[in-house]
């Protein structure tokens, strides 16, 4: 009895130390096509993936929707928001059906022992907020090009998202209203008054003081022959 009561002791115990040892903890995602640079994709995803650090694997559970082309593998890169990655693990997506190929699951064994093992610096991406999930699909949005993306973050806090379409401070400004080449005026003629000599209203700063000039010659050739007959 006293053996039997050890044994089951230490049975309990190794149990619970290896139950304790197990650290899981869980992460999801938002997938969509803004997070992959692609406004123009209407399909969306949603991802949860279980990481054990002890055992190093992870367990994928994966919808989307909304395909124009079927999906493609899902596949999970380590790597920050814009980033291209490195690939750590690939899930084999499955559609709803043959004939409906636009939605559908993507999920990792149940069997622990065939799910997709990860690094220590895997996991330290994934801890950190440096993952990310994708599903590429056939046609325009062919692999390695993704159709939808989500950056992973730990169970209940908020979630991520990751514009890596350009905004608008990158595009090019156009010039303002200083920056247009003035027009020439199309009369560069200098209106002046002549003293009612032209009647035309119009001449030149040269003619008007040659014509001043020749009066004053005049009035003055005159004063002197007057003054010599007096």
């Amino acid at each position: 009895m006293k053996i039997s009561s050890f044994l089951a002791t230490g049975l309990g115990v190794f149990l619970f130390a290896g139950a304790a040892s197990a650290a899981t903890s869980t992460y999801e995602a938002t997938l969509n096509g803004p997070n992959a640079g692609n406004a123009g994709s209407t399909a969306t995803g949603t991802a949860t993936v279980i990481l054990d650090d002890v055992a190093k694997t992870l367990e994928v559970s994966i919808f989307y929707e909304g395909f124009t082309q079927p999906a493609d593998d899902s596949r999970i890169y380590t790597g920050a928001c814009g980033e291209e990655g490195t690939r750590i693990a690939v899930v084999n997506t499955e559609p709803v059906s043959d004939s409906d190929k636009t939605q559908g699951t993507a999920t990792t064994d149940p069997d622990p022992t065939k799910r997709p093992t990860v690094d220590d610096e895997a996991i330290a991406a994934i801890k950190a907020g440096n993952a990310f999930v994708t599903i590429s699909s056939e046609g325009a949005f062919a692999f390695p090009q993704f159709e939808i993306r989500g950056q992973l973050h730990l169970e209940g806090t908020a979630d991520v998202t990751c514009l890596t379409t350009a905004d608008a401070g990158t595009t090019t400004p156009t010039p303002d209203a200083g920056t247009t080449t003035p027009t020439t005026p199309s009369d560069t003629t200098t209106t002046i008054d002549d003293g009612g000599c032209n009647t035309s209203g119009t001449g030149t700063n040269g003619s008007s003081g040659i014509v001043a000039l020749g009066l004053g010659l005049a009035v003055y050739g005159i004063a002197r022959k007057r003054m010599k007959k007096a």
